[in-house]
C-alpha cells in the first residue's frame, strides 16, 4: 500500500516508547552506560509519532473534497480509548497503587483532574498534564493540535510550503518564549513541577507537528528536491540547537531543546522510510503494530503492571540480555491486549464516527 511506511513509522515510534519504559520494570538493572543512553532515546518515539500524525492528517485532508467531519472523526478516533484508559488508571492508582509505574503524586488524583482529562484540558496544568494516564500528556497535546490542523492546511494550500517554513521558525521562537514566561512567573514552584511541564507543553511540541507537515509537502511532491529538504532540515537543526541553548540558559533541568534537535534527525528517518521502504522495517508486522499503536501507547503501562505482579523481582540486577527479554515480553503482552482494544473499542468507534459524518452530510 502507498502509505504502509507511515504505519511502519507509527509502529517503530510506539516500540521506541516501550523500549524506554521497559526500564520501569526494574529500577536496579545494571546496564552499560552507553546502552542506557541509547535506551533513553526511546522517549523520542512520541515526537516521531507526532510527525507521522501531522503527515497523515494533511494527507487525509488532501483526499477529501472538504474538511467537514474532521473534528468528529478525530474525537471518535481518540476519545473513546482515552476515556477508558483514564477511568482504568484512575482506579488502578487509587485502589491498587503500583510502585514501579510512572505515577504522579496521588494527591493530584481528584475528580477535577479526572474531568480535565475527559475534556482534554489537562495539558494546560503543570500539576495534571501527565498524571492519571501515564504518557497521557501527549494525547492532550495532540488533541489541542487538531484544533489548528484545518486552518493550517487551508493556509498551506493558499501560500505553499513557505507558510510552513515561517510557522516552523515562529513556533520554535514561541516555545522558548513560553518556557521563559513559565520560569519567570512560577520560579518558586519550578523544582517540583515544571521541568517536565517545560518539556510536555503544547508550545514546546508544536514545531514537531509543523515538521511533519513539511515532510508531507516534500514526500508527496512530484518534484522532490533533496537539496531543498536538506537545507530546511539542517536549518531546523540549527534553529533547534539555538532553542536548546536558550532553554538550558532559562532552566537547566529541562531537555526541551535537545528534543527538538533530535526531531530534526528523526525527520531524515521518515524521508528514508518513504523513499526506500526497507522490507526489514516496512512489513506486515510493523504496519500492524502501527495500526494498533494508539492502543499500545495507552495500555503498555497496564502491561507493565501485569508483568510486575507476576514476575516480582525476576528482573532485579539484570543486564542487557535481561533488559531485551523484558522488552520482548512487554511488547508481546501489550500487542495481545491492544489487539483486543483495537478490535472491540477503537475500530467500532471509528466506524460509528464515519456513519455520523455520513448522516450529517446527507442532512446537509
Amino acid at each position: 500500500k502507498k502509505l504502509d511506511y507511515i504505519d511502519a513509522v507509527r509502529g517503530i515510534a510506539v516500540l521506541m516508547v516501550l523500549f524506554v519504559h521497559t526500564l520501569t520494570l526494574s529500577n536496579t538493572l545494571n546496564l552499560n552506560h552507553f546502552f542506557r543512553v541509547i535506551v533513553e532515546q526511546g522517549r523520542m518515539g512520541v515526537q516521531l509519532f507526532y510527525m507521522a500524525s501531522a503527515f497523515t492528517l494533511f494527507y487525509s485532508l488532501s483526499q477529501r473534497a472538504s474538511g467537514s467531519g474532521f473534528f468528529i472523526r478525530r474525537v471518535f478516533r481518540v476519545a473513546p480509548m482515552f476515556y477508558i484508559a483514564t477511568i482504568f488508571y484512575f482506579f488502578l492508582y487509587t485502589i491498587f497503587p503500583v510502585s514501579n509505574i510512572e505515577a504522579a503524586d496521588l494527591n493530584t488524583f481528584t475528580f477535577a483532574n479526572l474531568f480535565s482529562h475527559l475534556t482534554f484540558t489537562h495539558g494546560f496544568s503543570p500539576y495534571w498534564i501527565n498524571t492519571i494516564v501515564p504518557g497521557g500528556w501527549s494525547v492532550g497535546v495532540e488533541m489541542l493540535f487538531y484544533l489548528f490542523v484545518p486552518a493550517a492546511y487551508f493556509l498551506y494550500k493558499k501560500y505553499g510550503v513557505n507558510f510552513l517554513y515561517i510557522s516552523l521558525a515562529s513556533s520554535t521562537a514561541l516555545s522558548w518564549i513560553f518556557n521563559y514566561s513559565v520560569v519567570s512567573v512560577f520560579a518558586y514552584e519550578l523544582p517540583k513541577y515544571y521541568p517536565a511541564f517545560l518539556y510536555y507543553n503544547f508550545f514546546n511540541q508544536l514545531p514537531i507537528f509543523i515538521l511533519g507537515m513539511i515532510l508531507y509537502d516534500f514526500i508527496m511532491s512530484e518534484k522532490k528536491s533533496l537539496v531543498s529538504i536538506h537545507i530546511i532540515l539542517l536549518s531546523s537543526a540549527i534553529l533547534f540547537y539555538l532553542s536548546t541553548v536558550l532553554n538550558k540558559i532559562v532552566y537547566p533541568a529541562t531537555f526541551a531543546g535537545s528534543m527538538l534537535l533530535l526531531s530534526a534527525l528523526l525527520a531524515y528517518f521518515v524521508i528514508f522510510m518513504s523513499i526506500y521502504k526497507p522490507k526489514i522495517l516496512v512489513n506486515r508486522v510493523s504496519a500492524y503494530i502501527g495500526k494498533i499503536s494508539y492502543s499500545m501507547y495507552l495500555t503498555h503501562f497496564a502491561s507493565i503492571a501485569i508483568i510486575s505482579y507476576f514476575t516480582k523481582d525476576c528482573f532485579k540486577n539484570g543486564g542487557e540480555i535481561t533488559f531485551l527479554f523484558s522488552f520482548l515480553l512487554l511488547v508481546s503482552v501489550t500487542v495481545a491486549i491492544s489487539s483486543l482494544t483495537y478490535k472491540y473499542i477503537e475500530k467500532p468507534m471509528i466506524i460509528r464516527g464515519n456513519r455520523l459524518i455520513e448522516k450529517i452530510n446527507l442532512k446537509a
